[in-house]
């Protein structure tokens, strides 16, 4: 008991003496357990919030046929009901068993809204309302009659609809806009009444009875409720043998031809079960047969696919972080065990043991850890709340997502995670504290050990393992990606002919013992590169004491400088591998949507109206006229054929009409124009002659889906003398670099609603839409790493705040030489920017090499060309930040330095 009470009393002291330099080892553990467990509480209340919905979509239901098969037999094949669906003959069988009560078939279509007084349609998807469930309502009824309809809130929110307003089915229906503003509705066009709003969220937006269903033309199967009877309802066991017994009664169907669509007549099924259901399987096509929790389970596997992506994105950032973490820890521990060598060696000379001085360092890495998973689990699951709550905010498309819980097992990771973290940290410095010699304690106070130079075996080792793993890297990126896996054998990655692993496999896994090399020849390399900067400074006359000083200090405790450093440079190197991944990919698919998507807009239909208001388009960057040529087919169908210059083109277009054309003289034509063309699948010839002359000539063609339907480009080089050019002009457009792709389709919208000319704009949106998917998820990823990062930074201050407590006497002795405080306080700020320029370095030179060799490893086809793309601005960003977060984390430890006074800092106790 007395020894308890002795190793309690150790702990306590240990935590009160160094409680101020452990603050950010605990800021560290809470920042890596947060990011874990917001992931885990995410999951779970989206997960909620999904079997809710899945139970809501089963309810009443014991077991569910999914009958989307049985849909539209050929004509003259009809089921023996006269029927086109098989779905009817299907819920009579099964309805038919002694051991079911009702099955009752259940179809779904789509209606199209217009919006009363305008000319644009909304799709909904409407299904039959059954009788085995009751919708929960906000208001009204549900429907009753052929021309009622049931709508959620969501459909009826966004349709601008109540109970008792009118909902236009304009399917068959489309609507003419005449120049007073009227709007008149051509073909027919039906009307149901809203008698109900219900809170009922799914895949389905509206309901009708089975007879208003059944008025539409374009229905098709969707399910088979089935329910048994009272005693046996919601009965596992009975539920399971009324699926084995569906299965008899789908083969016994079609058997008799009822069901031509799943197979021919007298050919066999096979019944098939799995963790999620049992399916039907014919010879076209198969049946799912679930009972009500095989529904349950389905629904929530094939919901939960973004949640579970984003615990994996939360897990794989948060491990980031927690190797940060452990860098950040160990060095802290470290450090913290230096400054304690006299206490320590004083506790063995008094009686104590090895043993109890590890258990205390260990015991001492447990509390923090604990406290930090802790501190973590509250952090994190503030931000799983956050985010919950702006989840509910901005998609009103879903059931809202149920508050955030403390789940037992965001609980035991966080608490877990923090102790093994910080334990597992502190284990080398527990271990350095055992071995203390008592004899310690007889040095004097201000005479420190100094740190062993790095060992041969250390580099020997270390630049083994680097260049394996960057070769691997290279290797991966290099490699041709074609393969020599067998034509029948699909593999979503080209596999490495010597190592047999898929090249991205390969190049991650060369990435990562790379970084570990490097971190091996961290002791080597970050102290002499520190140095070698701070005495560059020092000679180009840049407050050449202080950089000469913060140089060698770094270079004087390798151990601490390379595990700071190591901090900064996982977080630096991959930020860096985004940013040149992003960039490098962006060039790559840049290219090659040049090829499929030459030209932003393309028309050969335009009058001086349209041209100058094209002009006058902010989203428009460049407008090209292209003279025209009226010609006409062998068909006798005239066409306007735009003639193309190279410089004309070239000035528009995202790819040089040589390059377009590969050197050959050769036009190009689109869909409506294509089956004109004689020839080959791709390329072929087109024969054409002016209109109203009698002189053909033959052009060899390609098939061009990025141009209009009826558009006909030929190079002029390839247009025959005398042929004569029209008057009207088309033109060509490049839309504006900023353009988003909204602005690009709102112009194209409104061009063909006034001038009723199609400027096929696909290639702008499309460029516009990749730029900003990719900036987006280059936002969040290095969103995400930041975190990585700050806890590397907050590394930096409590390395160079426990710094400042060793050099305590040196600082005193260059005070009383003459050294300013703003001096003395700078060489600690300079050390900081000597740490973070390392880093820089390195995670700079590592991150391209990554983010090049990822899009290369990554590029799939033989003739894809992969260049790095080295965006200097956000690069120079990166850099900037990184020297400001460095400063920051400096300024208190520079400024306690520069507050020692000469004669304290010099006596005994300091």
């Amino acid at each position: 008991m007395r020894g308890r009470n002795e190793r309690l009393t150790v702990l306590r002291a240990n935590l009160r003496s160094s409680g101020k330099r452990l603050w950010a080892a605990a800021a560290a553990v809470a920042i890596s357990v947060a990011f874990i467990v917001a992931g885990s509480m995410l999951v779970d209340s989206m997960t909620r919030a999904v079997t809710a919905e899945a139970e809501q979509e089963a309810a009443g239901a014991d077991v569910v046929v999914f009958t989307a098969p049985l849909f539209d037999v050929e004509e003259g094949a009809e089921t023996a009901d006269g029927s086109r669906h098989g779905d009817t003959a299907l819920a009579e069988g099964i309805e038919a068993l002694p051991e079911v009560a009702k099955a009752e078939a259940i179809r779904s279509t789509y209606l199209y809204h217009r919006v009363e007084g305008g000319n644009y349609f909304t799709g909904v998807e409407v299904r039959t309302l059954s009788s085995l469930h009751e919708p929960e309502l906000s208001s009204g009824r549900v429907p009753q009659a052929a021309d009622e309809i049931l709508l959620n809130t969501t459909s009826a929110d966004s349709l601008g609809l109540q109970v008792g307003d009118t909902f236009l089915d304009s399917e068959e229906a489309a609507a003419e806009e005449h120049e007073d503003g009227t709007i008149e509705t051509i073909g027919e066009e039906a009307s149901f009444t809203v008698t109900g709003i219900t809170t009922d969220q799914g895949q389905h937006s509206g309901w009708l009875t089975p007879e208003g269903l059944a008025a539409s033309d374009d229905v098709w199967p969707d399910q088979i409720i089935v329910q048994l009877p009272e005693p046996l309802h919601g009965h596992q066991e009975a539920q399971s043998a009324v699926q084995q017994q569906i299965g008899t009664v789908i083969g016994d169907l079609m058997d008799a031809g009822e069901l031509p669509m799943l197979a021919e007549e007298g050919s066999a099924g096979t019944w098939q079960s799995n963790e999620l259901g049992s399916y039907f399987v014919g010879d076209t096509f198969s049946l799912e047969v679930l009972t009500h929790e095989q529904v349950v389970e389905l629904w929530i596997a094939e919901r939960t696919g973004d949640a579970q992506t984003m615990q994996w994105i939360a897990f794989g950032f948060g491990g980031i972080a927690v190797f940060v973490s452990a860098l950040v820890i160990a060095n802290t521990f470290q450090v913290i065990v230096a400054s304690r060598l006299r206490t320590m060696a004083l506790i063995r000379a008094v009686g104590g043991t090895a043993a109890q001085l590890r258990r205390a360092t260990l015991a001492e890495g447990a509390v923090l850890g604990l406290l930090g998973g802790a501190a973590g689990l509250m952090v994190g699951w503030g931000i799983a709340q956050g985010a919950v709550l702006l989840l509910n905010q901005v998609n009103d498309s879903v059931r809202e997502i149920p508050p955030v819980l403390l789940i037992p097992l965001a609980v035991g990771i966080a608490l877990g995670l923090g102790v093994l973290m910080s334990a597992g940290s502190a284990l080398l410095p527990a271990l350095k504290a055992g071995r203390v010699s008592p004899m310690a304690a007889l040095r004097p106070a201000d005479v420190e050990e100094p740190e062993r130079g790095s060992s041969r075996r250390r580099v020997i080792l270390g630049s083994i393992i680097t260049i394996v793993g960057l070769g691997a890297v290279v290797h991966s990126a290099v490699t041709d990606p074609s393969s020599d896996q067998a034509a029948e054998v699909y593999q979503v990655f080209n596999t490495d002919p010597v190592t047999r692993l898929p090249l991205p496999v390969l190049g991650v896994l060369g990435a990562f013992v790379g970084f570990i090399g490097v971190l091996i020849l961290a002791k080597v390399l970050f102290p002499r590169i520190a140095a070698l900067l701070g005495t560059m400074l020092s000679r180009l006359g840049v407050a050449p004491v202080v950089t000469k000083l913060a140089g060698e200090n770094a270079r004087r405790v390798p151990g601490r400088t390379a595990a700071t450093s190591a901090a900064l440079l996982v977080g630096i190197t991959l930020v860096m591998t985004m940013t040149v991944g992003a960039a490098t990919a962006q060039k790559l698919l840049q290219t090659e949507l040049a090829e499929s998507q030459p030209l932003d807009g393309l028309s050969a239909t335009v009058d001086e109206d349209l041209m100058e208001d094209l002009r006058q388009r902010d989203v428009i960057q460049t407008v090209q006229e292209i003279p025209t040529v009226h010609v006409q087919s062998e068909s006798n169908r005239d066409w306007s054929a735009m003639i193309m210059d190279s410089e004309t083109f070239d000035d528009v277009a995202h790819l040089p009409l040589a390059d377009l054309t590969e050197g050959r003289t050769v036009g190009f034509v689109g869909t409506d124009v294509w089956p004109e063309v004689s020839g080959g699948a791709e390329t072929g010839t087109l024969t054409l002659s002016p209109v109203g002359s009698d002189t053909p000539h033959d052009f060899t063609v390609d098939m061009a889906w990025w141009a209009p339907a009826d558009a006909v480009l030929l190079p002029e080089t390839a247009i025959p003398d005398g042929w004569e050019i029209s008057g009207d002009p088309g033109v060509m457009v490049r839309v504006a670099e900023k353009a988003s792709s909204s602005e690009i389709w709102t112009l194209d919208s409104e061009i063909v609603g006034e001038y009723g000319v199609e400027l096929r704009l696909d290639g702008g949106a499309s460029r516009a839409e990749m730029a900003v998917a990719i900036d987006t998820v280059l936002l969040v990823v290095i969103a995400l790493l930041g975190a990585s990062v700050l806890v590397a930074v907050l590394g930096v201050s409590n390395t160079l705040s426990l710094s400042v407590f060793e050099r305590r006497r040196e600082g005193a002795l260059l005070r009383a030489s003459g050294m300013t405080r703003g001096s003395l306080g700078a060489t600690i700020s300079v050390e900081a920017l000597l740490l973070a320029a390392v880093a820089l370095i390195l995670g700079s030179g590592l991150g391209i090499l990554f983010g090049w060799a990822g899009v290369s490893t990554l590029a799939a086809e033989e003739d894809w060309s992969v260049t790095a793309q080295i965006p200097w601005l956000r690069i120079a960003a990166v850099w900037g930040v990184t020297f400001l977060a460095a400063l920051a984390a400096a300024w208190l430890p520079a400024r306690r330095l520069s507050q020692v006074q000469p004669a304290a800092g010099l006596s005994h106790a300091a």
